[in-house]
């Protein structure tokens, strides 16, 4: 007697078991499959390199439509316009950035004080002009990212492991991502040192991870704390101020690792025992 129910394809049933996994294998293919050949291939498309940005989102709505979660996939998408946070968590996202830039070049500059250019500090007319345009335009882009390591990855890391233990594994993986980047003239990272940008972004996960937790889970916040990462980093890479601070990037490690720490011993609630609503969901 032949079944009418049909088996399931063998990609779907790998998916359903093993999501996490497929989550950053379709990740990295499709990211890396876009990216790595604007290295070697002078003529690839700028298009389509750039597209890299959204493999953690089409690798996020890929695994869920795989496992017939459309209403996580919608929910998703809806986190992207959770607003309703305290103000304290809208002052982190949109302060923690400057702050951790502003306060290494001011102690760069204090500590080996010069009369070169390399240590001359920005003006800040052109500095803020350069953040609300980078800001304004990388806000529409940054969940390409944030749907994938935050709103997927990070509740089903968080629901298996603490949320210290979940950034930390999340932050390698994300660190990893970015480096067919180092390789490509005129990228954001071809100017930093691997080592220094992989301890930087590291950093910056526990961080990140402190503020979806602590925002209930919104994407929303998450993103504008990305935009305004990258936007103050992108403004200031032009200046020669930022240049010899990434020559002696000791303070700028030093910063996030004191912020961190910071986070985790006043806000343990947070970072280190609560789990978001989508975490105890999953």
């Amino acid at each position: 007697m032949t079944s009418s129910t049909a088996a399931p394809h063998p990609l779907r049933s790998t998916v359903r078991r093993h999501p996490l996994i497929s989550f950053f294998v379709f990740t990295f293919l499709y990211s890396w499959g876009v990216r790595v050949p604007t290295i070697f291939l002078p003529q690839w498309p700028a298009a389509i390199s750039f597209t890299a940005m959204f493999g953690p989102a089409f690798a996020a709505m890929l695994v869920l439509l795989l496992s017939g979660e459309q209403k996580q996939a919608a929910h998703l998408f809806r986190s992207l316009f959770q607003w309703r946070a305290a103000p304290q968590w809208y002052a982190a996202a949109l302060l923690l950035p400057p702050a951790l830039i502003a306060a290494p070049l001011l102690i760069n500059r204090l500590v080996w004080p010069t009369t070169s250019q390399a240590a001359s500090a920005p003006a800040l007319l052109p500095v803020a002009g350069l953040v609300l345009v980078n800001f304004a335009y990388l806000i529409l882009l940054v969940w390409g990212e944030e749907i994938g390591w935050r709103g997927f990855a990070l509740p089903r890391l968080q629901a298996r492991m603490s949320p210290l233990a979940a950034s930390a594994l999340l932050g390698v993986l994300w660190g990893v991502w970015h480096l067919p980047s180092f390789w490509i003239p005129g990228s954001t990272q071809a100017f930093i040192p691997i080592p220094v940008y992989l301890l930087y972004i590291l950093g910056h996960t526990f961080l990140y991870s402190w503020i979806y937790n602590g925002a209930r889970g919104s994407l929303l916040l998450v993103c504008l704390h990305h935009a305004a990462t990258n936007a103050f980093t992108v403004a200031l890479a032009a200046f020669p101020a930022f240049a010899a601070l990434i020559a002696r990037p000791a303070t700028l490690l030093l910063g996030v690792a004191l912020a961190v720490g910071a986070v985790i011993f006043f806000t343990r609630a947070t970072l280190l025992a609560e789990r978001t609503r989508e975490a105890q969901q999953i």
